[in-house]
């Protein structure tokens, strides 16, 4: 049964996207779910861009600030993870984090 929930929940997500429904990652656990959540997404279909995009500027826009974050660019505020990998390559680099800059504050990862 989980496994056809979860091959239900791949075509549903891959569906809505192709209908061109606005989709966001997120979750109601641990902030670090939110890997899962972004390969969820792709093994549903859609591209590892697709699958940040739902992460970074889909949600800026849904919370009508992309004025103020959503993407790297001057003015905006300085959060962001710097990752050692390539998350365009394999949605799974998206852990591989090196860093991450919160309210202009540099926070190196835990070894």
């Amino acid at each position: 049964m989980r496994a056809l929930a979860e091959e239900n929940r791949r075509k549903l997500l891959r569906a809505l996207f192709d209908a061109g429904a606005g989709l966001l990652t997120g979750t109601d656990d641990r902030a670090e779910m939110i890997h899962e959540e972004l390969k969820l997404f792709v093994d549903a279909g859609l591209t590892p861009y697709d699958a940040l995009r739902a992460s970074t500027y889909s949600a800026a826009e849904y919370l009508d600030a992309i004025d103020d974050f959503g993407t790297v660019e001057v003015g905006k505020e300085a959060n962001l993870v710097l990752l050692s990998a390539n998350p365009l390559e394999n949605i799974e680099n998206s852990s591989a984090i090196s860093g991450v800059m919160m309210r202009g504050i540099w926070m190196p990862a835990e070894d």
